[in-house]
């Protein structure tokens, strides 16, 4: 499938540590996922650790999602969709 990206944005939550449960120093693990929204109103994963590597960049800062959201915003993005959700078809660079 092929859409046209609207915005970029983060969803950000914690779930609870139980590989360390028995200890009481358990703390919550932080999770993201960074989406492409397009304007059929699809959501697209875009994999982390390549925008990661193509920025040069250790960690995900709001200034990076708005780099990000601005380098995407009105380009044509194929993905897929697979029983984890829609993913990119290919790697994040090409569509760069």
């Amino acid at each position: 499938m092929k859409s046209i990206v609207k915005e970029v944005f983060r969803s950000v939550w914690y779930s609870e540590n139980s590989g360390d449960h028995w200890s009481s120093d358990a703390h919550p693990l932080r999770k993201t996922i960074t989406y492409a929204k397009m304007e059929d109103g699809t959501c697209v994963d875009l994999p982390e650790s390549q925008i990661l590597s193509y920025f040069e960049k250790q960690r995900f800062t709001d200034k990076l999602l708005g780099i990000l959201d601005k380098t995407l915003k009105g380009k044509s993005l194929s993905y897929k969709s697979t029983s984890s959700g829609n993913v990119l078809d290919g790697d994040f660079i090409d569509y760069l």
